[in-house]
């Protein structure tokens, strides 16, 4: 098993810009601490019935589970609830309603447990292969045992963003550029539930391009082009089924910076446990962790997480706070990295004092 040297991509920085990085993440740290973060938290509903969203889903399957059509079923409970058709967005995606109606509460909750074990076991396992002490990666795929714990309420199974969270985080744990296809295939499953997995694909698209994997990169943009067509089908199906009188939604597009971005991804991970002035460093910390892990997978996963936060800052609301399931739980796992990080950093930005204090 080859295993990475232990050093950060900051292992050998000049003095003044070592100095830097650290002063850069130390206001980073500080700005996250601003109060206008809070501003776009949305408490995460703790019973079945605060959770009007989870109630229409469950209505939704109820109706198939008798016969009726998911769009005849979607379409009427939306609009019995209040519920905005339009634009066609505001209807989901026909895929979990039809597994959930078919495998039943139990059946779909044992999958979706199914996909996330594999997913902290393939995790595991790759971060068994680079990071010694093995104690590290056990923390590091343990952090991933967070996204379960809201899994195990039943009805909490008709929530499209674990399942999509749990398929693209299993498919990073398994890509690997001379074996892309599992992967793809995966991302793909992860987009036909939910549409906000399209990022994952456009950027592993975007890097296999970078890299002339020719086939590759044909491979995400058939996933690409396949998925547009089954959401232009989508879209002829909702519309068919739309009426003069039902509501159109109020949009989504909303500023609300990097204090927005960052509680998508507080309000998703396991750092909601923590208290604000300790959870909101973290997670700039983690992004600063991934960042420093000079690995593929590393750079593949700090794009990630980088392009929706950037989504984030530019779209969403308050309500929407649940989008963050489809990345929030890769987050905690950049702290383990830290540990070399920061002492590279510290090393090069004061040397001369490091080599005094040593001897």
């Amino acid at each position: 098993m080859t295993h990475v040297p232990p050093k950060s991509r900051f292992f050998g920085l000049g003095q003044v810009a070592a100095r830097l990085v650290l002063a850069l993440l130390a206001a980073a740290m500080l700005a996250s601490l601003i109060p206008a973060s809070r501003t776009q938290q949305m408490p995460v509903a703790k019973t079945q019935a605060e959770d009007t969203d989870l109630l229409l889903y469950q209505a939704i399957i109820r109706r198939m589970r008798t016969g009726e059509s998911y769009y005849s079923a979607a379409t009427t409970e939306q609009r019995q609830r209040g519920y905005p058709l339009q634009p066609f967005v505001t209807v989901r995606l026909p895929t979990l309603a039809s597994i959930i109606a078919y495998m039943g509460d139990w059946g779909a909750k044992l999958m979706l447990l199914g996909i996330w074990a594999s997913a902290i076991w393939t995790w595991h396992r790759r971060l068994r292969a680079y990071i010694q002490p093995q104690l590290w990666a056990h923390l590091g795929a343990a952090m991933l045992f967070n996204s379960i714990g809201p899994i195990t309420k039943t009805h909490y199974v008709t929530v499209h963003e674990f399942w999509a969270g749990g398929l693209v985080t299993l498919f990073l744990g398994l890509y690997r550029p001379e074996r892309w296809l599992p992967s793809a295939l995966l991302a793909a499953g992860a987009l036909m539930i939910r549409e906000h997995s399209l990022p994952y694909v456009l950027i592993m698209a975007a890097l296999a391009f970078w890299h002339r994997r020719w086939r590759e990169t044909a491979g995400w943009i058939t996933i690409v082009l396949g998925f547009s067509l089954a959401l232009l089908a989508h879209r002829q199906m909702v519309t068919a089924l739309i009426l003069p009188t039902d509501r159109i939604s109020v949009g989504w597009a909303e500023f609300a910076g990097i204090a927005g971005a960052l509680t998508y991804y507080l309000q998703t991970s396991w750092l909601r446990l923590l208290p604000d002035f300790l959870s909101y460093p973290l997670i700039v910390l983690s992004f600063f962790g991934w960042l420093s892990w000079p690995n593929r997978l590393a750079q593949i996963t700090s794009l990630i997480l980088l392009g929706y936060a950037a989504m984030f800052m530019l779209v969403g609301r308050p309500d929407t706070f649940y989008w963050g399931f489809i990345v929030g739980p890769l987050m905690g796992m950049g702290l383990i990295f830290l540990r070399i990080a920061i002492p590279d950093l510290v090393r090069a930005a004061w040397p001369r004092k490091l080599d005094l204090a040593v001897r």
